[in-house]
């Protein structure tokens, strides 16, 4: 599927749609149905949603994920309250691990918990996500994937690289956060007005970065190809940059997903995305300030937040690339600083598979 993206040459891509199924979008409708369902049964037209929690404190992916399924029941007519309805749901995700004997590969297991105004539960919904970027976003893994499965085994190439992600040590070099040791895709964070570059290190097995209250950031991502494009998407706490953009698509959402990067091109994103020429600065801030606030509008109980950059190849037409995975199908947080110039103009672009990520954690506790 073609997509409109932004190119930074500065280009911003509007890319159509990634080429790989989006499963994750498509799992949470049916999650959305099931609900929309359950509340004409009691006629009831409202209800809370609060954050979906990770499977540890480090892991922040919740919020993106409870964003995409408010969106998912506001498309029903669903009233999504943060307190005072009937019902409300209650909910988690965690990794399902690949079982190769049943044909089943990694996955996220979203498990949605209907409760009523006791607080008992009415009913469980579960749904298991397929989606290679919506697991490499919600884990916060820094990880590159072989970018032609087997025949025999089209998926499990992809999954061992995942698995072994989870458990490796993120690869840092020179203070920034890489997605392998080859270092094909890379992140850097540059803070304040100066652009200090603020060293990634290796803490308790994860990529972390130290920031403080009320500092202004920016993401520095690396696409070291030597040849492909990429389309990158980067994410705050689950958070698609460029959710408060001012640019809408025909649905009313952000026109815009993804910025396409040159081979060999590094990029500075200075915030949330608000016009081809404008963002927010990326800064530190409380929760009821946060980004995730804004769209949650729910506590939440991670103690760290989780930047990534994920990387899949963008190109034009027919130019798909010959390794192109055969899968085709068409208490601190970060919350909008000051406004900065920016300069990128719209391209249309293929985009295909996940090819990488890269993650980067701060503590929401600790200054610098």
């Amino acid at each position: 599927m073609t997509r409109s993206a932004l190119w930074l040459t500065l280009v911003v891509a509007l890319g159509g749609g990634r080429a790989a199924a989006d499963d994750a979008g498509k799992k949470l409708s049916e999650l959305a149905g099931e609900l929309k369902q359950f509340l004409d049964a009691k006629k009831q037209k409202a209800i809370t949603l609060g954050t979906l929690t990770g499977p540890d404190p480090t892991m922040n992916g919740g919020p993106g994920l409870t964003e995409r399924l408010k969106a998912e029941l506001v498309k029903l007519n669903v009233d999504v309250q943060s307190t005072g309805t009937t019902y409300k749901i209650k909910g988690e995700y965690k990794r399902a691990k690949p079982d190769a004997e049943a044909g089943k590969t990694t996955a996220i297991k979203v498990v949605l918990s209907l409760r009523d105004e006791d607080d008992e539960e009415v009913t469980k919904i579960v749904r298991e996500i397929f989606d290679e970027q919506a697991i490499v976003e919600a884990l916060g893994l820094n990880i590159e994937l072989p970018p032609t499965p087997t025949k025999s085994a089209p998926n499990r190439e992809r999954d061992l690289a995942i698995e072994q992600a989870i458990k490796a040590k993120p690869p840092i070099k020179e203070g920034r956060a890489q997605s392998s040791a080859n270092g094909l895709f890379e992140m850097e964070i540059l803070v304040g007005k100066e652009k200090e570059k603020r060293p990634v290190k290796e803490e308790e097995g994860q990529a972390r970065v130290q920031l403080a209250k009320d500092e202004e950031y920016s993401v520095c991502v690396y696409n070291n190809h030597p040849k492909l494009e990429m389309a990158v998407t980067l994410t705050i706490d689950g958070i698609n940059v460029f959710a408060f953009s001012d640019e809408k698509g025909k649905d009313d959402r952000p026109k815009y997903s993804v910025y396409i990067l040159r081979p060999k091109q590094q990029f500075e994103i200075p915030g949330w995305h608000r016009t081809k020429k404008e963002v927010n600065r990326f800064k530190v801030s409380g929760y009821a300030e946060s980004a995730v606030a804004k769209l949650a509008k729910q506590g939440d109980s991670s103690q760290f937040g989780v930047i990534t950059a994920t990387f899949s190849a963008a190109w034009e037409g027919k130019n798909v690339p010959e390794d192109e995975p055969d899968r085709m199908s068409e208490e601190l947080f970060t919350t909008q600083g000051s406004k900065a110039g920016f300069d990128t103009e719209e391209v249309s672009r293929i985009i295909g598979s996940v090819r990488g990520a890269v993650s980067v954690r701060y503590s929401k506790s600790k200054g610098k």
